[in-house]
């Protein structure tokens, strides 16, 4: 009399011998096993034991390495991870697998301990930094950079985030000053006078003199030259903004162009 196999459903004769048998093969036997807490438990300890060991992860080593030699190979695997991939529901399940695995304590020790004997090798930290110092000045990784920045910065939450966390760092020098001076500096501008004159009026040094006049440079006439008289000499790219009397950067530390500009003493 034919049977219903208990996992895939598909009939089968039982041995005369073994009546009660519920699955059609031992891979069907094996799968509904896995269903069992227990029996899972147990075997998922005893194979990680048995592959531990340096032996056996010696031999998944030399049959990485037979695989990956044999041509054709490396790019048919390519194809099948992309394909896999590509399908919503596996990478769901790999994501989260992946995650899992890295996110258990032992794991993050053995690459914590696994990385700091690597970069301890110059020859392997010399290597990684060329690597990433080459890729850095590649054209298409400077506008993907720049394009992921300038998306970050469309977002207010992350806007926000940034100009707090800059506006608690410690101002470098006397980059912290009173709302009087600050007054006292936007009225300097106002009338015309340059950066020195500012300095003189106000105490502050002229380095941060210089730094706010590119924050209110709207504050200031234009000279005969086609230039505000203060004549920043901050070249753009390192953008600022004033966060409760604070000067921060709002793009980070960048590269400076200092360049010799004429001064027009002479207020408009």
């Amino acid at each position: 009399m034919a049977t219903k196999c208990a996992y895939c459903g598909k009939p089968f004769e039982p041995p005369p011998k073994n009546q009660g048998k519920r699955t059609c093969s031992r891979s069907c036997a094996v799968a509904i096993s896995w269903r069992d807490p227990v029996k899972a438990e147990k075997r998922i300890q005893s194979l990680k034991r048995v592959q531990s060991t340096p032996e056996a992860i010696q031999r998944t080593v030399d049959a990485n390495n037979r695989r990956w030699a044999q041509l054709g190979e490396r790019e048919k695997l390519a194809d099948r991870n992309r394909r896999d991939w590509a399908d919503p529901e596996h990478k769901s399940k790999r994501s989260a697998a992946i995650k899992e695995a890295r996110n258990r304590p032992e794991q993050r020790e053995k690459y914590s301990r696994m990385r700091t004997e690597q970069w301890t090798d110059p020859e392997y930290r010399q290597k990684v930094t060329d690597a990433v110092n080459a890729a850095y000045q590649k054209p298409e990784v400077k506008k993907k950079l720049s394009g992921l920045l300038s998306a970050r910065w469309q977002d207010p939450v992350w806007k926000l985030r940034q100009i707090a966390v800059n506006g608690m760092r410690k101002p470098r020098g006397n980059r912290r000053i009173s709302p009087e001076k600050l007054e006292q500096l936007r009225d300097g501008l106002r009338q015309g006078l340059s950066i020195r004159q500012i300095a003189r009026l106000t105490g502050v040094n002229r380095g941060t003199v210089n730094s706010y006049c590119h924050i209110f440079r709207a504050d200031a006439p234009m000279c005969e030259h086609g230039v505000r008289i203060y004549q920043c000499s901050i070249c753009g790219g390192a953008r600022r903004e004033l966060v409760d009397g604070v000067l921060v950067m709002k793009h980070g530390p960048q590269k400076r162009n200092i360049k010799t500009l004429v001064i027009d003493e002479t207020p408009i």
